[in-house]
């Protein structure tokens, strides 16, 4: 028998496969690790996310997002809206692009 870990609770858990296995496979792809470790920090990192305020909430995404794009454009991805092109309105009602940002 183990030695109990103090701050830990032993359980059984019944998981669906595709849920273990996504688990496994990102413990792998990092080399190394312990999916039941992974399975616990993603509940932990759960349950901190409906404590979260909704205005902490929307910055997070948004940082994740922003991120995101970066490496998209610098990996040659999608260009970011702001380096497409500003579109300026006119009196006569038409659309102008201005192409000077690119």
């Amino acid at each position: 028998m183990r030695t109990p870990v103090p701050g830990k609770t032993r359980i059984t858990i019944r998981l669906d496969d595709d849920v273990t296995a996504w688990f496994k496979a990102q413990v792998h792809a990092a080399d190394g690790g312990n999916y039941q470790t992974a399975i616990n920090n993603a509940l932990k990192e759960h349950i901190g996310r409906q404590a979260e305020p909704l205005q902490a909430t929307l910055r997070r995404v948004l940082r994740e997002e922003l991120a995101r794009s970066r490496a998209r454009s610098k990996d040659g991805g999608l260009r970011s809206p702001a380096r497409q092109g500003t579109v300026h309105k006119v009196r006569n009602g038409r659309s102008n692009v201005d192409r000077s940002v690119e």
